[in-house]
């Protein structure tokens, strides 16, 4: 990357490279936006797997190749591992573990000279690396990849983020939901990167303060902000929904069984009966492999147009941006969700939701948002014999007090937008970059 003489030179990793989930969109859409209105004139750099979708999504960003991201910090980089003794190939897990953490540059060079021998390589690793060694800023935008459920992307961002710092470049982390983080080598390199992080945000207090003050991190560090979806989806315009919204999470890190997912779709049919309400599905992953709108529509069937006069008319479309799923949300009297962000967006907009859990990381995320929100969020524990039950109660409950519940979810979501701001303030001040008049307008407009 060449030096940018207007602004500085910031480097963005994020949660999803393909840009397929909307929540992850939209946190690293947030990112941008904001860097952008802080750091005048920066150049803001940004690792995709299409250049394209970063220019729809972002279009104050630059593409960095995702392979390269890849290239450096994926797993095998001794040849033939796998092929060894387990014994054997275990001790060289645990020593590319260690010389990853503390000395990533070492494995650079075999990267480098594994992309030098591929034909027709496009140089990945080479720019991202020329990308680093041009930054003057490394932001690490909203997520929850920090944890043993995502160790492969955990291993990568903690690289990414010690080869900054072994540059001397600061390094943020906005929007972050942390572990659980058990595994020892992960931990270690957690501690060690963390600990020398400028700032680090985060979206829920239960779990990740404390995780980090066993890390080790100073607390005059950390803040907690909320997730930086929050803002765009507070801004949206507001109506009254009456639908029963629903979202389902079929990928494996949900933990949700197909017998599991017939149960849900089964109460949800039936609340939806009861409540005479419409079922509107809020999909937020859209990949193929664990597309939100597969799982919903097996679960609960298809919605259909809403422009249809029959109940046959074509199946509604997937919304194919955050706001369009923010919008979803907003057709919705309550939401009962499996995936994170269809609860932030149905509680920034002051609609009550029920986040369901089976795994402890899905647990830490959706209690921790609960937490955030007050009495207009609640997490039903699908591991619990009596989930079912406890799930038709809260879903009558919230239903009832629905409109009760708004002003009281809406002060909060305009309150984490305002230490979203406070967060990026820091940001800027840490770049070196006096906050312009244009970013302290957009803060205090945030916070009404």
């Amino acid at each position: 990357m060449s030096a940018n003489p207007s602004g500085p030179n910031v480097f963005v990793e994020h949660s999803g490279h393909a840009l397929t989930n909307l929540g992850d969109v939209a946190m690293l859409q947030a990112a941008v936006s904001r860097l952008s209105a802080r750091l005048p004139g920066a150049r803001i750099s940004v690792p995709a797997a299409s250049a394209e979708r970063l220019a729809r999504f972002c279009p104050e960003a630059s593409s960095l190749p995702a392979e390269g991201v890849r290239a450096l910090a994926g797993l095998g980089y001794f040849p033939g591992r796998h092929r060894l003794p387990r014994p054997v190939a275990a001790r060289l897990a645990r020593l590319e573990s260690r010389v990853r953490g503390r000395a990533p540059e070492w494995l650079d060079a075999l990267a480098l000279r594994r992309e030098r021998g591929e034909p027709g390589s496009a140089g990945g690793a080479a720019r991202i690396l020329a990308a680093l060694d041009g930054a003057s800023l490394f932001v690490a935008s909203g997520g929850g990849y920090l944890t043993d459920a995502f160790a492969d992307k955990a291993w990568s961002s903690l690289t990414l983020l010690r080869r900054a710092q072994r540059r001397g470049i600061p390094t943020v982390l906005v929007s972050q939901g942390l572990g659980p983080l058990e595994e020892p080598s992960l931990r270690a390199l957690a501690a060690r990167v963390l600990a020398r992080a400028d700032l680090i945000a985060l979206r829920e207090r239960r779990v990740g303060p404390p995780l980090l003050a066993r890390l080790g991190v100073d607390p005059s560090r950390v803040m907690v902000t909320g997730d930086d979806a929050v803002a765009a989806a507070f801004a949206a315009p507001r109506g009254s929904g009456s639908g029963l919204g629903v979202n389902l999470r079929s990928a494996t890190y949900a933990g949700l069984s197909g017998e599991t997912m017939e149960a849900i779709g089964a109460a949800m049919r039936r609340l939806a009966a009861e409540l005479r309400a419409p079922l509107v599905p809020v999909p937020i992953a859209l990949d193929e492999s664990g597309s939100d709108s597969a799982a919903i529509r097996r679960a609960v069937g298809a919605s259909r147009d809403a422009d249809s006069d029959t109940e046959s008319g074509p199946a509604e479309a997937d919304p194919t941006d955050p706001a369009g799923a923010v919008a979803r949300a907003g057709r919705c009297r309550i939401v009962v969700t499996g995936s994170y962000h269809a609860a932030v967006f149905a509680l920034s907009q002051g609609i009550p939701a029920i986040g369901l859990a089976k795994t402890v990381y899905y647990a830490d995320k959706l209690e921790g948002l609960a937490d955030l929100f007050g009495a207009g969020a609640a997490c039903v524990r699908l591991d619990r014999p009596d989930w079912e039950r406890r799930l038709e109660l809260d879903v009558r409950e919230l239903w009832s007090g629905a409109a009760e519940r708004r002003p009281a979810l809406l002060a909060s979501a305009a309150e984490q937008a305002r230490l979203q701001e406070q967060a990026y303030a820091r940001v800027a001040r840490i770049a070196g970059v006096a906050e312009p008049p244009s970013a302290r307008a957009g803060g205090a407009e945030a916070s009404a």
